[in-house]
């Protein structure tokens, strides 16, 4: 998924499920955890929950996570009230997830993409 995706998801105009819709821009930057690319957003709703996500999204060579085919999406929520060192214990706990070689559920290779496969 596009972050133009993301935020055509997020229409500011359109009442989220829970929060009234969005109270101001969502917030992008690169990143990279545990050596996994990907991008950080950070949005909040109008009812004051804050919300940080990192969505990572591995190499096409690294079976560990499934050779890119599967972003992994970690959230975090915190809300207006919280102090900038609770918000630092959320910023910490997203910035120290590690994917481990187990991951891969035993895919050796990435050079046989049908193996990504959970259809037969």
């Amino acid at each position: 998924m596009q972050i133009e995706d993301i935020k055509k998801t997020f229409d500011p105009d359109k009442p989220a499920v829970r929060g009234g819709g969005l109270s101001g821009p969502i917030e992008t930057h690169v990143i990279s955890i545990n050596g996994i690319g990907g991008r950080q957003l950070r949005y909040a709703l109008a009812d004051g929950v804050k919300f940080l996500v990192n969505i990572l999204i591995g190499d096409e060579d690294d079976p560990a996570t499934h050779c890119g085919s599967v972003p992994y999406y970690v959230q975090g929520m915190y809300s207006v009230t919280d102090t900038s060192a609770e918000l630092s214990v959320i910023e910490k706990a997203l910035e120290s997830v590690r994917v481990l070689p187990t991951a891969s559920g035993g895919l050796d290779s990435c050079s046989d993409r049908t193996e990504l496969s959970l259809l037969d």
